[in-house]
């Protein structure tokens, strides 16, 4: 009943959606490419996985754009989130006898913010993480067969090492390896050295297909290991303060759990709490609440891990907590919790179901209360922006603080993204080089201008011009000032077209900037 029941919430969430990630997005015009081609060390393939999906259909006439190759690659996520509950199922089924322990310990995996927001949306992890839970299920259950021990533990470490090379976070999973497998078995021969051949080939076939993608060796070796191609992007990610480090660990934990509504930090979230609108404060604290309902869940698990001096899991748990903490800038990021449910649900076991069925509900809930927000607001987005971008045409420039357009898939136009080219490529000044170019092609070559980004981003837009060196031109002297051009009528809020006169004034500024 609880598979059933959260493999529907899966599927009516993925059927209802308009808006997607755009870690998602940005692959599918590679999947209908005419040939596959690798991607970054993040998930190097990934994207010739996409291509193997997507490009048959679009050669039968199945997919005929963009948009409609969201479609199978929407439903390999859902099916691949109905994989990962059913192998969590089957190990928690080796682990418990309960029934009902099980159950509660399954709805509590299931309900957690990153797993329906993931397994109802596109990105790389999903595939991923469901063929990792899948390998160690599998693992899990031979554990204690003398003849089926090593091949499960075998198993588990070759389907972590294909999923590693979809998407790199699932690494992590190795660290799951003691909670499937004896220790006597993780020494045999044949698991040590199919583990020691795992780690030495993985990040060797990364390298080798950046390579063979035209990456120079040096760079290869150094994503591979450090993430991101721009090394000021990398450093964006990551913020090298001792209470940065401690906050990511005690605040990102819990939304690995529950979810906050459109959470930018807590300095945000406290300055929410003490802003004059009253709506703003009656958002502020009810993330509040749901921060203190995620924080009360997960230290609790974590404590009765260590009441129970069960290292195995302990050390699952923290492993998973290396991405937020490390990348700090980001420790809500959900990708970052693909494999928390299943600690989550080990650890669980360890209360009656009672009260973990009570947390699960209360957190399915929470979850499913934003999760359905969520899908209305990108709904409603996406019918607004469809009548928007029939304005627009191929002449027509969107700029943007941001990576791109919303729903970059349907707009028809060029674009200027001031972080979404920054962020990119591998060389910073040649990066600051491309986005004088964009601007200038933008504001000089474009019918029209049009943007999501005022004045009043003045601050967060010199913020990011600091941390990637960009000083050609001073983006705050190009921002939509919107107190004197009021948007008009017929354009959804926060969207504004720039005057012809502020067109050509930012043309000739940015035209001399480059020239000098």
């Amino acid at each position: 009943m609880v598979l059933g029941a959260l493999a529907v919430v899966l599927v009516i969430a993925a059927a209802s959606r308009r808006d997607f990630i755009g870690d998602g997005v940005r692959h599918l015009p590679a999947a209908l490419s005419a040939h596959p081609h690798f991607g970054e060390a993040r998930w190097v393939m990934f994207p010739p996985l996409l291509f193997a999906l997507v490009r048959p259909l679009a050669a039968i006439g199945l997919v005929d754009g963009v948009e409609a190759a969201i479609q199978p690659f929407l439903w390999v996520s859902v099916t691949s989130g109905i994989v990962f509950l059913v192998s969590l199922g089957v190990w928690l089924r080796a682990e418990c006898n309960d029934g009902a322990r099980r159950a509660a310990a399954l709805l509590l995996a299931g309900s957690c913010a990153p797993f329906l927001a993931l397994f109802s949306n596109i990105a790389e992890p999903q595939v991923a993480a469901a063929m990792a839970v899948a390998g160690l299920a599998y693992a899990r259950v031979r554990r204690d067969d003398p003849t089926g021990a090593v091949r499960g533990a075998v198993v588990a470490i070759v389907a972590i090492a294909f999923a590693v090379l979809i998407y790199q976070g699932t690494i992590l999973a190795f660290g799951m390896l003691p909670l499937v497998a004896t220790r006597e078995t993780l020494l045999r021969r044949r698991v040590l050295g199919t583990l020691c051949a795992a780690i030495a080939i993985v990040p060797a076939a990364i390298v080798a297909a950046q390579v063979a993608s035209g990456t120079p060796l040096g760079l290869a070796f150094a994503t591979t290991v450090g993430g991101e191609r721009n090394p000021l992007a990398r450093s964006f990610m990551t913020r090298a303060s001792a209470g940065k480090y401690v906050v990511a660990l005690l605040a990102g934990a819990p939304q690995g759990i529950v979810a906050l509504r459109n959470f930018t930090g807590l300095p945000a979230l406290l300055a929410g709490l003490q802003a004059s609108d009253a709506r703003t404060q009656a958002l502020a604290a009810a993330n509040v609440l749901r921060l203190i309902l995620g924080c009360v869940i997960v230290w609790s698990l974590v404590g009765a891990a260590v009441r129970g001096r069960d290292w195995r899991i302990i050390i699952a748990l923290a492993l998973i907590l290396l991405l937020p903490v490390l990348r700090n800038q980001q420790y809500a990021y959900s990708k970052f919790f693909v494999l928390w449910p299943v600690p989550v649900a080990l650890v669980a076991l360890r209360y009656r179901a009672r009260p973990i069925a009570i947390a699960a509900l209360l957190v399915l809930l929470s979850n499913g209360w934003l999760l359905a927000e969520q899908v209305r607001r990108g709904r409603s987005l996406y019918t607004s922006v469809q009548q928007l971008y029939r304005a627009a045409s191929p002449t027509t420039c969107w700029m943007t603080s941001e990576w791109a357009p919303p729903l970059a898939y349907l707009w028809p136009g060029t674009t200027a993204p001031i972080l979404g080219t920054l962020a990119t490529g591998s060389d910073p000044a040649i990066q600051a080089a491309e986005l004088t170019r964009s601007l200038r092609r933008c504001f000089c070559d474009s019918a029209s201008v049009w943007t999501d980004t005022t004045k009043q981003d003045g601050a967060m837009v010199t913020d990011l011009a600091r941390h990637f060196d960009y000083a050609v031109v001073d983006l705050t002297t190009i921002l939509f000032d919107a107190a004197q051009n009021p948007a008009p009528r017929a354009t959804p809020p926060g969207v504004h077209v720039y005057l012809d006169q502020d067109r050509q004034r930012i043309c000739h500024a940015v035209t001399a900037a480059e020239i000098r």
